[in-house]
């Protein structure tokens, strides 16, 4: 059964494919994430970029990382919600925002990257592997 979910407005749809299990779950507290999801931080879950389909009213936007890879990242153009990302160097994972598949709400965080840039009333996720820079 496929993984199923939407953005604010619902003009865009975001479906995985049922076989692709969630490899990881990750909260991300660097400067890009929180400047395009204007929240402290991005929880994302990550699965393979090609078990991934959008429908509807979606828009790209791509951007050089601190980390020097180019991220690509789909959205809503109708309400600006975040469905998912990925870096082009990586090829083979992408990035699916956590709030837009109801079916991830469960899933634990299992590390933190980037928490040099955790602002300061943001405290670590229990039991979460911290990472100063990525993993």
């Amino acid at each position: 059964m496929p993984y199923e979910g939407t953005c604010l407005c619902k003009e865009s749809k975001i479906t995985i494919d049922g076989d692709a299990k969630p490899k990881f779950s990750t909260s991300c507290h660097c400067n890009d994430c929180r400047k395009c999801t204007g929240a402290p931080f991005s929880c994302v879950v990550g699965v393979p970029l090609n078990s991934i389909k959008v429908e509807g009213n979606v828009g790209t936007f791509e951007a050089k990382a601190a980390s020097g890879n180019t991220v690509r990242r789909w959205f809503c153009k109708g309400c600006g919600s975040q469905l998912y990302l990925a870096a082009t160097s990586e090829g083979a994972d992408a990035y699916v925002h956590i709030g837009n598949i109801d079916a991830f709400a469960n899933i634990p965080v299992r590390a933190e990257v980037f928490t040099k840039d955790r602002l300061h009333f943001v405290q670590p996720i229990p039991n979460a592997v911290q990472f100063e820079l990525g993993a």
